[in-house]
């Protein structure tokens, strides 16, 4: 997903990124399916529920590369 990863290289000053960490940890509905804890710490997405969770431009980026959604990144 290239908008993922451009968020990736962006955010993280890594032109060489490849891609975004999944969780490796959990049962079959975590790992693999959501974003690594350990990197994004309380994003929405992650496979932890934190009481101060945020989505975050990956979240979003991936969201888009879908063709289901398009964000307005104005605000």
């Amino acid at each position: 997903m290239p908008k993922v990863v451009d968020a990736m290289r962006s955010h993280f000053g890594c032109p060489t990124a490849w891609g975004a960490p999944l969780e490796n940890n959990g049962g079959p509905g975590t790992a693999g399916s959501h974003w690594e804890r350990v990197t994004f710490g309380n994003e929405a997405m992650t496979g932890s529920d934190f009481p101060d969770s945020v989505f975050t431009i990956f979240t979003f980026k991936l969201l888009e590369s879908t063709g289901w959604y398009n964000m307005d990144h104005t605000q």
